[in-house]
């Protein structure tokens, strides 16, 4: 009974001890992309082929690197102007690249594929012509995943931004279909517009409970309706849907928010998302454990851990008078 209880007790202390640790969240594990920034690159995907900027230097990859991912308005004078304060200044410290550098965030900035609205091109919302909407959102998803298989980017520090015809994409159609792939935590942050999803969804209740909303609208925008498409109601949709949100409405501001942008993101990246801390390194392996000594053979003359026809002849001459031994050893060798 002592013998099986000892072995049960044996058995829960192995199973305590190789318990795993609570799943934290795990970087893509991309490889192979270029740790430069780059304009104006292309991609195809879905016989889709439109451009994107891409900020992948002047990061500390020996941390987790979250994804920043920002759609520009119709128009696109933020990426058609890159140097410029009004929303990236590339080649400054004014804008949205220094706000992804420093929150340790690879920045991804898609133009929209055609077809433009109303003659303006990098259009998101559109649902005519084709790609509509929807078809450019998977675009958009494929170009993500597309960086997820070139970079190791930890899908808890996400964030999705956009202004304008940006802001309508992200809540109205990448969001709702393809949120909770590409990112586990962080925020969503419509600007000057944020409608309530147009198509079907696929959020999930983990997506819902970690990803936070915050939407800001001028009350003298357009944008500013409780209407589906507006500001307000896609916020009420997500409020009421189960999302955390935030909002700020500021007064009498129009529809114009140049060189806004990087502090709105700033603001909200440190709010929500997680700053990450590098993955515990693999414990050190056990130094080998050296087999203890063999127990000493009495009678073993020579150390060799068993006593045999040498032991005996040794012992044989040190009692020339032990007839008993000497005939031992004489039959032993015989």
């Amino acid at each position: 009974m002592f013998r099986r209880a000892l072995a049960l007790l044996s058995a829960v202390l192995l199973s305590v001890t190789l318990a795993p640790a609570a799943a934290m969240a795990a970087p893509t594990e991309g490889s192979g992309g270029a740790l430069t920034n780059r304009l104006n690159q292309l991609f195809t995907a879905n016989g889709i082929t439109s451009q994107y900027h891409i900020f992948a230097g002047d990061l500390d990859w020996s941390k987790p690197v979250g994804l920043l991912l920002y759609t520009d308005g119709s128009g696109g004078y933020g990426l058609d102007n890159p140097n410029s304060s009004y929303l990236l200044d590339a080649d400054g410290s004014a804008g949205l690249v220094e706000v992804a550098r420093k929150h340790n965030m690879l920045l991804l900035t898609p133009f929209a594929p055609s077809p433009s609205c109303g003659g303006a091109d990098n259009c998101w919302y559109n649902t005519t012509g084709s790609p509509a909407a929807p078809a450019k959102a998977d675009w958009a998803r494929a170009l993500v995943d597309d960086v997820y298989a070139q970079y190791s980017i930890d899908k808890a520090r996400v964030a999705i931004g956009g202004y304008s015809s940006g802001a309508q994409f992200t809540t109205g159609w990448f969001a709702p279909r393809h949120g909770a792939a590409v990112q586990e935590d962080g925020v969503i942050v419509p600007i000057a517009f944020g409608r309530a999803p147009a198509v079907a969804d696929t959020f999930t209740p983990e997506y819902r409970a970690n990803v936070v909303g915050h939407w800001n609208t001028g009350t003298s925008d357009s944008a500013y309706t409780t209407a589906s498409w507006g500001a307000r109601g896609g916020h009420d949709w997500y409020a009421g849907n189960g999302f955390a949100t935030t909002s700020e409405w500021p007064a009498g501001v129009g529809h114009g928010r140049s060189g806004e942008f990087a502090g709105i993101m700033d603001a909200q990246i440190a709010a929500h998302v997680p700053a990450g801390t590098p993955a515990a390194a693999a414990p050190p392996a056990p130094a080998p454990v050296e087999p203890a000594p063999a127990p000493a053979v009495a009678g073993d003359r020579n150390g060799d851990g068993r006593v045999d026809v040498a032991d005996l002849q040794a012992l044989s001459a040190e009692r020339p008078d032990d007839a008993e031994l000497a005939g031992l050893v004489a039959n032993w060798t015989n």
